[in-house]
């Protein structure tokens, strides 16, 4: 049994830039556009029970069932008052595992139960568009998802834990987020379902490696028409189709020592329209860690990341924009790059 409690102040705007500097901008009419698109203050809180229960039926057959409560509660204060307000809402989310083995150290497993996800502070209060004025309609605060898992875990091979598992997943609404007036709003429902392998090897102890691959496939339930593009499909836009995540970890056996890692992380490819005539490239980041034990309390660490300085894309978006100098609107990928090569030292203190 367990309690999970959170609150979050969040300051948040959009602003009208020129060189990186907050300014008023005059549009094509010669009309003045303020240097504030929209400026928020949200306070969330959540307050979450829940209970698990585990039954050994018998040597090669157990369950897992467990049930949650998560109650949530925004707090808005807009710079537009109609966009200002309080909403809370309450969802129940139960689940189960039925776990049979272990045969020759491999378990298989099959698990099914319901979610959620919530959606921004901002959108859950919203009544009209800070850009263009017009009325919309304000997101559901708690959004319902179905999911199912098939898989088997093994630790058949000596030193490497290995689970291959595929699974299903229905979302009641997808996110949408526009970046032009930096407000979301509740989409189409959607189905995804994929494949993922985890493996952790440890031919030593004192050296350890990890792979995890992750392949999905994710669509619209129903064809979704964008009004501003001229299209339409059921492919999610910026919805990932592959990941991968590996690394190398050395450490020093016992309270004392060295330690040091290397990870990289990798993003396929995603669509960027309903119909995926545009896609994004692909994005990868390589980092390091490495640090030094000097008991159980104290540590020192110094981490680098995007050790490659790449230029890759963190995020895209595509939509119609018009610069200074162009007669009219045209379609484009806007993007944000992966931050430069940096690096973070960190000094631990533990209790």
């Amino acid at each position: 049994v367990g309690l999970q409690i959170r609150s979050d102040s969040i300051k948040n705007g959009l602003f009208q830039t020129i060189d990186r500097e907050r300014a008023d901008k005059v549009d094509y009419d010669g009309k003045t556009i303020s240097d504030t698109t929209r400026k928020d203050d949200v306070w969330e809180s959540s307050l979450s029970p829940y209970v698990e229960n585990k039954v050994q039926w018998a040597e090669k057959f157990r369950t897992v069932c467990g049930l949650r409560m998560d109650y949530y509660y925004f707090d808005v204060n807009s710079d537009l008052s109609a966009n200002s307000g309080t909403r809370d809402d309450a969802i129940v989310s139960p689940k189960g595992s039925l776990i049979f083995g272990p045969w020759a150290e491999t378990e298989y497993y099959l698990s099914a139960g319901l979610g959620f996800h919530s959606n921004a502070g901002r959108g859950v209060t919203q009544q009209v568009d800070p850009k263009t004025g017009d009325l919309v309609k304000s997101a559901d605060p708690l959004v319902r998802t179905q999911g199912a898992e098939i898989g088997v875990r093994t630790t058949i091979f000596k030193g490497l834990q290995s689970t291959l598992a595929l699974w299903l997943m229905d979302m009641d609404s997808e996110l949408v987020f526009s970046g032009d007036s930096g407000s979301t709003e509740a989409g189409d429902s959607s189905r995804r379902y994929g494949v993922e392998w985890t493996n952790y090897y440890t031919p030593t102890k004192w050296l350890a490696l990890d792979a995890d691959f992750s392949f999905s496939h994710a669509r619209f339930r129903e064809t979704v028409v964008n009004d501003d593009l001229g299209i339409q499909g059921r492919y999610i836009p910026d919805a990932v189709d592959s990941v991968i995540a590996t690394g190398i970890a050395f450490h020093q056996p016992g309270e004392r020592g060295l330690f040091s890692e290397l990870r990289l992380r990798f993003f396929g490819t995603r669509p960027l329209t309903e119909d995926n005539s545009i896609r994004s490239d692909s994005t990868s980041m390589l980092s390091t860690k490495v640090g030094y034990n000097f008991n159980k309390n104290w540590t020192l660490s110094v981490e680098g990341f995007n050790l490659l300085d790449n230029r890759d894309h963190e995020i895209d978006y595509y939509y119609p924009s018009r610069l200074k100098e162009e007669d009219a609107p045209h379609n484009d990928i806007h993007f944000k790059s992966v931050e430069p090569i940096s690096g973070r030292a960190t000094l631990t203190f533990r209790f």
